[in-house]
């Protein structure tokens, strides 16, 4: 787990954490936060789940960097983690305006590259 604790850093402030408030999440102490994060210590493999759900990350982004599936953009990672929290209908509706927007954007590519096609 080399970077780890840099890693672990990185996504903590951009999650406008403190030690203490990781550490409370967590369920471990803002020591042991501190010592992870200087790379004096490793966490154990029963404190990592809550640790990557408390970063909003997945296991193998936490551990490895290495998660093609994980969102790197913090706002957009934050809103993907709320529409996983949604009841079925809700996360529904949601995934069809995402769906939507991403078809409106696909389309209005193709057009730019159909327009810069033209002027060559």
């Amino acid at each position: 787990m080399e970077n780890f604790g840099r890693r672990m850093r990185v996504l903590r402030t951009e999650a406008d954490l403190t030690q203490e408030e990781l550490a409370t999440l967590v369920g471990v102490s803002p020591l042991t936060i501190k010592r992870y994060e200087s790379g004096d210590s490793q966490p154990s493999m029963d404190v990592l789940p809550p640790l990557a759900n408390a970063l909003r990350v997945t296991l193998d982004w936490l551990v490895h960097e290495s998660d093609e599936e994980t969102v790197h953009d913090r706002e957009v990672r934050q809103r993907f983690w709320e529409v996983a929290r949604f009841d079925k209908e809700s996360r529904k509706v949601a995934l069809a305006v995402l769906d939507a927007l991403i078809l409106q954007h696909r389309t209005k590519l193709k057009q730019q590259a159909a327009a810069e096609r033209g002027k060559r």
